[in-house]
Formats: C-alpha cells, sequence, structure tokens
C-alpha cells in the first residue's frame, strides 16, 4: 500500500476510530510527573508456565528509563468474530466520508496474547484485530487505544456487538488494526487502570500479536505504526510512545496522537476537592493501584464509604453506572486527609502514593517520534491546565509535541479530525515536523 492512501485514510478517518458507547468509553483520568519506578513489594498474577523473567531495572537518581524487557506478544487463541466481502464495505461504507476506493474485504478477529505484567509476569490479554482481505503485503498498522470503560469483564470493547465497525473503514482501505482491550479486561488478573508499564505492554504486545497472527493468514504487514487514543487511551498511547525504544524498537513509529489524554497526576491533585467527574477516574485509579501493591492503601485516597462499597461496583459495573454509583461529590468520594493535603499542596503525607502516581503519569522521556496534543477547552474532565501540563513537559523533555486547543468538551478532541487527521496526513508523507514547542 502506498503512503499517499494511508495519508489521506487517517485524514479523513481518523476520528471515527471510538468505542460504541460514548458515555461508557471516554471518561478519562489524571496523572503526574514520572520519577520514580514503581514499588513491588505484593503480588501479582500467577506467572504463566514458561514466561520468563526480565533484568532487573537498574536503580536511577533521576527519572526512570525503562530497561530492555522479554517482548511477549505471543498468539494464544483466535476467533473469528465476522468477515466482510469487499462488496459489502463497498455497500456499507459508500457514505462513510473517505475519499478513496474501497479495496479491500475485512476479516475481524479477537486475539488473545502473552503480555508482560508489572514484574515480569506474562499474562493474558486480547485485542480486536481487523486484517484486510484482498491485496495483502506491506501494509501499515494503526493501534488505537480505548478510553475509560469500566474495571470489570464485561466492559472490554471487543465483547461489545459491532464494535469492529468502528475501524471497518480502515481495513476496507488495507490498514490492518490492533485495538487492545488492554490486560485484564475480559481476561483473568485485574486491569491496572491508567498504570504504565501493563498499559504500554498491552497496546506493544497487541501489535505483536496481530503483526503474527496477519502473517498466518498470509498478509505482510511493514513496520509502520501510528498510535491513537482518546481520553485513558490517550494516556495509553503516549504510555507506548516512552516504551517504544525499549520495548518495540523493531517498529517504525510515525507518530503519537493524544486526545483530551489521561494527563499528570500532580495537574489533577490540584482539582481534588472539586466537585468533578474526575472523582470516579481517581478512585478507579486508586483501587487499581491497591490491588498492585497493597502497601499503598485504598483507604489513603478513597472515603470510608467508597473502600466499603466501590469493590462491589467495580466488579460487575462498567463506567456509566460506576460514575452514577460514584458520584461527584469529593466529601462523600474521597478520605478528607487526601483532599485537605491536595489542596493545601503539602503532599509530604502522600509521598509514597506519589512515588506510584510520578511513575504514572504520561510525558516523562524524551523520543524522536512527534505527538500531537488535542484538547478542548470546556472539557471538565481532563482540564485544559492538565494538557497545557503536559505539554510543557513533553517539550522540556525534548520531544516535539504540538498542542492544538479547539473549542468544546471532552469528545470533541475525539471528533476534531479536522485538526489531527492532516498532522497525521504530513506525518505519513514524511514531511518534516513543524517545531510544536515554544
Amino acid at each position: 500500500m502506498q503512503r499517499l492512501t494511508l495519508v489521506s485514510l487517517f485524514a479523513f478517518a481518523a476520528c471515527q476510530v471510538v468505542a460504541p458507547d460514548p458515555r461508557e468509553q471516554q471518561k478519562s483520568p489524571s496523572p503526574a510527573p514520572a520519577a520514580t519506578p514503581p514499588p513491588s513489594d505484593t503480588k501479582d498474577q500467577e506467572e504463566a508456565p514458561g514466561s520468563e523473567q526480565p533484568e532487573e531495572e537498574e536503580k536511577k537518581e533521576e527519572t526512570p528509563v525503562p530497561q530492555a524487557l522479554t517482548k511477549r506478544g505471543k498468539v494464544l487463541s483466535t476467533k473469528l468474530v465476522k468477515q466482510y466481502t469487499k462488496a459489502t464495505l463497498q455497500s456499507m461504507l459508500a457514505d462513510d466520508g473517505f475519499d478513496l476506493p474501497i479495496t479491500h474485504g475485512a476479516n475481524v478477529y479477537t486475539i488473545d496474547y502473552e503480555t508482560q505484567a508489572p514484574r515480569g509476569k506474562t499474562v493474558r490479554a486480547r485485542t480486536l484485530a481487523l486484517i484486510p482481505s484482498g491485496s495483502t503485503q506491506n501494509l501499515p498498522l494503526l493501534a488505537y487505544n480505548h478510553g475509560t470503560t469500566g474495571l470489570a469483564d464485561g466492559c472490554e470493547p471487543s465483547a461489545y456487538p459491532g464494535y469492529e465497525q468502528t475501524f471497518l473503514s480502515y481495513a476496507a482501505r488495507g490498514v490492518a488494526v490492533s485495538a487492545t482491550d488492554y490486560q485484564g479486561l475480559g481476561t483473568p488478573g485485574p486491569h491496572y487502570y491508567l498504570m504504565n508499564e501493563p498499559t504500554a505492554f498491552s497496546v506493544w504486545d497487541g501489535v505483536r500479536a496481530t503483526t503474527a497472527f496477519a502473517k498466518q493468514q498470509g498478509l505482510t504487514l511493514s513496520n509502520e505504526v501510528a498510535l491513537i487514543g482518546h481520553s485513558q487511551g490517550g494516556g495509553a498511547a503516549l504510555f507506548a510512545h516512552q516504551f517504544h525504544a525499549t520495548y518495540a524498537a523493531e517498529y517504525s513509529l510515525l507518530g503519537v496522537v493524544a486526545l483530551a489524554p489521561a494527563p499528570i497526576w500532580r495537574s489533577a491533585l490540584k482539582t481534588a476537592g472539586e466537585s468533578n467527574p474526575y472523582l470516579a477516574l481517581f478512585v478507579m485509579y486508586a483501587y487499581s493501584v491497591s490491588l498492585f501493591n497493597p502497601a499503598l492503601k485504598f483507604a489513603d485516597i478513597a472515603s470510608a464509604q467508597m473502600v466499603k462499597d466501590f469493590p462491589g461496583w467495580a466488579a460487575d459495573q462498567c463506567v456509566g453506572d460506576l460514575f452514577d454509583s460514584v458520584g461527584d461529590d469529593p466529601s462523600a468520594v474521597l478520605n478528607p486527609t487526601f483532599v485537605a493535603a491536595a489542596k493545601s499542596g503539602d503532599l509530604t503525607s502522600l509521598a509514597a502514593w506519589l512515588t506510584q502516581m510520578d511513575y504514572d503519569s504520561p510525558g516523562n522521556y524524551t523520543s524522536d517520534a512527534p505527538v500531537l496534543l488535542v484538547q478542548g477547552d470546556v472539557d471538565d474532565i481532563v482540564q485544559p491546565a492538565f494538557t497545557d501540563d503536559l505539554h510543557a513537559r513533553l517539550c522540556k523533555n525534548g520531544v516535539n509535541a504540538t498542542i492544538e486547543r479547539i473549542a468544546g468538551d471532552h469528545d470533541a478532541a475525539l471528533n476534531a479530525v479536522d485538526v489531527y487527521g492532516p498532522w497525521l496526513l504530513e506525518r505519513l508523507y514524511g514531511y518534516d515536523v513543524p517545531p510544536g514547542c515554544p
């Protein structure tokens, strides 16, 4: 497939990559500066037979640089979900807004694959893969990262009937897609919500599994990959970006689009005492971290009532119901001591939590691959100031990051294809990246 075709494809359709239920998909949290590796003093999931342990990371006084890790991505099982002929797609997508002919049919699969959980454990994850049929040589791949869906099995996007239609316009023009559920959604073990390493590993190992499976089907993918995501998925794209050099250097990363991305936790802490939809995301993250490292107590962040009620909600509610259950009253949702510390700016009592939050915050790395941040000006979930802080951090670390501020709420960034489509087009043409930093 020629670059021009892929370029045009992105320009007209990147915005269509969104999970079926916007309410249940697009809520996302906020992160902070990364500094120290996360603690590792508790049990994780059981290690799969034959899994390998990575080398221990070096202790660094400065911001930690991810160490080389044993790459995963082994295909464990596949399931054919649906097949679309070229003729069917020509009928279905006649008015999809793409200025390109439909050149392929598409086969839709779920692929279960091995990925790396914290501390080197091997666990199972799942991706929804769209494999173009027809001419099948040297095709590019889009890695899409979905917004918040919840923590429970059944909330994974690949289980949503018709989810593949989100990506059909890509596959119909010869672009393979890997849309990971992230580990722990629909597969054994916890979903480590907004946590840096397991998220990045899920993304890249999903790309590897899709590449390997496509090869089994007679399709040769190129090594060119673009990353895109909204909300939680915007943070996931940035986490994957951070680990590109050490975990996925065999791929050529063309660019990263982060739409209203999960931000720096220290930025978000400033809003902990405010009534806003972000509170549920704070709770989801804190609960996930407490499962990863019980030394960090859920009760340090969440109110006593939330500590009692949230685990049950998290086990069977997806994000829409979860948001309703949690509510947006900080006095009912959060530990008052935590709120007081966050509001005062004296975070001494949160030192252990800050170590984890700093590690689970995007942008604390350098890379040659450029980034585009798109942010709505009245977003009450990922607030504009959060993304301004993220942009400043990326620039300070030497990443060529451009920020585009647009009118609208949290979903406005996702729908701004006229903003990020041309940017991706230029990356795919191989044009020089205009400076995006001051």
